[in-house]
């Protein structure tokens, strides 16, 4: 229909390029239609700095943060719920590139914490929006008993560890996995063991940091003594973990990355996967005005931007310690080479590491 209305969703920079070739095709083929585009991405240009609406004539409508009431005004739909359950009945679920439907679920948006430096979701101002736990479980087992995912993936920045406490008492009819805050929930070996029986077969953890002082600067609310057990009990409960560390942050010198490369040998018998990361600091974050700062590149669409670092770790020096060292180490080294190809963590869960 050459009038209707399509919209599309970009949340990552990697769908950019894809998104907006669908764009300028159907603007190409259907010049009457309407394109609304919204998305993680779109909210985070739209909030940032200087924002200018560089799109106009290939995307009509640009939406920040949830796009449903937006979408509803604008169809003159009138009918207001509280929540909807997700449908996948359109997605085609059997074509992705995956070793089995892996089936996506939102029980929150926002991040419970709030509280870590440099965050983006404190910079945008994203409020934290759960679901209630008994609504996520119900939408979770209709989804499952309808679509039979090999995976489900819940999507949360970190899940609650109220949903947590729900999903061993009403356990998923599938596997599970998701992000999670480490908390003194997980101290309990027993807690840990419920969580394997409700189906949770991997779960991803921002330590960051084996630096206490970097953490606390952070504001990440781990404590590594914690984190320590934690991860144990986790491997002997036979969930895998998969670990994010965050190189080049402003409290980080190389006598604190080498701290973290440290903690990682003392527990690399608990570690599944490993992501390593550089530090990128967010445009529109506050804290940033502190640093001196250059642009990446020119162009008006980057959310981070380079800085000064306070120590002198830089990105070249982090860099080269990763390369140089930190992979070189045949412990490390195995670990990162369990990460499946292209799709890192999104498919992880599947290749259980021990």
């Amino acid at each position: 229909h050459d009038d209707g209305l399509i919209g599309i969703s970009l949340n990552f920079l990697s769908q950019a390029l894809p998104a907006f070739a669908i764009a300028g095709y159907l603007k190409k083929e259907y010049p009457g239609i309407k394109i609304i585009m919204g998305g993680g991405l779109v909210t985070s240009w739209i909030k940032g700095p200087g924002w200018k609406n560089s799109f106009k004539g290939l995307v009509d409508e640009m939406v920040t943060g949830p796009g449903e009431e937006y979408l509803r005004d604008l169809l003159n739909i009138r009918e207001r719920a509280a929540h909807v359950r997700p449908q996948y009945d359109l997605s085609p679920g059997d074509q992705y590139i995956s070793p089995g439907f892996i089936l996506p679920y939102s029980a929150s948006s926002g991040c419970y914490w709030q509280k870590c430096g440099f965050c983006p979701e404190r910079a945008e101002g994203n409020p934290y929006r759960p679901v209630p736990p008994d609504t996520v479980l119900d939408d979770l087992s209709l989804l499952i008993e309808k679509h039979r995912p090999s995976m489900v993936h819940i999507l949360d920045n970190a899940i609650s560890p109220a949903l947590l406490r729900h999903l061993i008492k009403r356990p998923l009819n599938a596997p599970w996995y998701g992000f999670v805050r480490i908390t003194d929930h997980f101290k309990d070996k027993g807690f840990c063991l419920d969580l394997k029986r409700s189906g949770c077969t991997m779960l991803k953890i921002g330590i960051e940091s084996g630096d206490q002082g970097v953490l606390d600067a952070l504001d990440k609310g781990l404590d590594l003594t914690t984190a320590s057990i934690v991860l144990k009990n986790l491997k002997e409960a036979g969930i895998a973990t998969y670990l994010y560390f965050l190189f080049g942050t402003p409290p980080e010198g190389e006598k604190e990355a080498r701290h973290t490369m440290e903690f990682v040998k003392r527990h690399i018998d608990y570690i599944g996967f490993m992501n390593l990361a550089l530090f990128n600091m967010p445009l529109n974050h506050p804290d940033a005005d502190r640093y001196n700062r250059n642009q990446f590149y020119e162009g008006d669409l980057s959310l981070y931007t380079s800085f000064e670092h306070p120590k002198g770790w830089g990105r070249a020096k982090v860099r080269a310690f990763l390369d140089n060292e930190f992979r070189r180490d045949p412990d490390i080294r195995e670990v990162v080479k369990r990460n499946p190809p292209f799709f890192t963590s999104n498919h992880a869960a599947f290749f259980y590491p021990w």
